[in-house]
């Protein structure tokens, strides 16, 4: 038997990661000499790396669920589709990190809304740790849908004579599939 796979709450850890990017932001806005951000005409209540950092924590936290909730939600239907999903939360997540990047760095308008430097690190480590709490709870719930399929093939699976002895060990060949939940059975 192995061991159960721990539950960790991907929202919990974003929300979590997403305050300690606020905290940082507004912490480092209280020092002396620090020249607020500019939003239009009115200044934050920090400067451009504390902006940053609160974007891309932001930015990070958003595109880090909306991939994990896309992997999950496919993960009920498809493993084929769960690989989609995976493949599509990885473009999200780079173009999460592209655009913004460029449009700080690079747009004369957006450049006294926050670095793009740190927005670029406070961006990677958010979306890191929320992949890493993304893969635990998936890997949890496709346990628990692979537990589910097995009780539930169980109990409708015929017996080896009922299925003509396919096979030496009258173990059933793949069909060929791509859903491994179907060949758990």
């Amino acid at each position: 038997d192995l061991p159960p796979v721990p539950r960790i709450a991907a929202p919990i850890v974003a929300a979590c990661a997403l305050g300690v990017c606020a905290s940082y932001a507004f912490a480092r806005g209280v020092g002396e000499g620090v020249e607020p951000a500019l939003f239009g005409q009115a200044a934050l209540p920090f400067d451009r790396v504390g902006a940053g950092v609160l974007l891309g924590g932001l930015f990070g936290a958003c595109i880090g669920l909306l991939s994990h909730g896309l992997v999950r939600a496919a993960l009920r239907v498809d493993t084929q589709a769960a690989f989609q999903a995976l493949v599509i939360g990885f473009g999200a997540k780079a173009a999460g990190a592209v655009l913004p990047w460029a449009t700080l760095a690079y747009l004369p308008a957006a450049q006294g809304l926050g670095d793009g430097a740190t927005y670029l690190i406070a961006y990677a480590a958010v979306v890191l740790v929320v992949l890493g709490a993304g893969i635990f709870d998936n890997l949890h719930l496709s346990n628990e849908i692979a537990l589910d399929a097995m009780e539930h093939g169980a109990a409708e699976r015929p017996s080896a004579s009922d299925r003509g002895g396919r096979g030496s060990s009258g173990s059933p060949q793949p069909s060929g599939s791509s859903d491994a939940l179907e060949s758990v059975s």
